[in-house]
């Protein structure tokens, strides 16, 4: 099997980020784009059925195949209740709980352990990262082959603002264009 780039997509806060890169075996074939949803939860039971269905719809029209994958982590009230209760209405969901409340962070890196996309997209599942951004940082990630799109907050709470971002990439052949770039789009 040929060695792929996968792609991160990630919701900025402020400005302070966490970036995901890595290289993962996949077949190269004129298929169409896979992307995964990964959304750490913790005390989301009551509207987490509002934001999927936004975040389902988004990736509809951005016109990508997709799977959701929610870990909850450790939520003291009834978010896993609802996680698994959506599951029939979203057959392209993957979940896990995590035993104990162990952070953003470590429920975002179980997320990514579970993700099986070309690409994946890091968003909260609160809701205040919205995913009316999706589609038109699919279509950046598509148009442009960079590694990283970013939406950033720019005017709290409304405004945001979608980069691009390419990285270094463990390649086989070198680019002429591996340096860092950053633009606005």
């Amino acid at each position: 099997m040929a060695k792929r780039q996968v792609s991160y997509f990630v919701y900025l806060d402020f400005d302070f980020c966490f970036r995901y890169h890595f290289v993962m075996s996949r077949s190269a074939t004129n298929r169409r784009d896979f992307l995964s949803v990964v959304m750490p939860v913790y005390r989301e039971g009551t509207h987490i059925e509002v934001v999927l269905d936004s975040v389902h719809k988004a990736l509809q029209e951005a016109d990508v195949d997709f799977e959701l994958v929610l870990v909850d982590d450790g939520s003291p009230d009834d978010s896993w209740k609802a996680i698994k209760g959506l599951a029939p209405k979203f057959p392209m969901m993957r979940a896990a709980r995590l035993s104990r409340n162990f952070g953003k962070e470590l429920a975002l890196s179980a997320g990514l352990d579970m993700a099986r996309g070309d690409a994946v997209i890091v968003m909260d599942a609160d809701g205040q990262h919205p995913p009316s951004l999706l589609p038109k940082m699919i279509d950046t990630w598509r148009k442009t082959g960079v590694d990283i799109v970013e939406a950033t907050k720019i005017d709290f709470p409304q405004k945001f603002s979608v980069d691009v971002v390419r990285v270094n990439t463990l390649r086989s052949e070198p680019r002429d264009d591996d340096a860092t770039v950053s633009r606005r789009c």
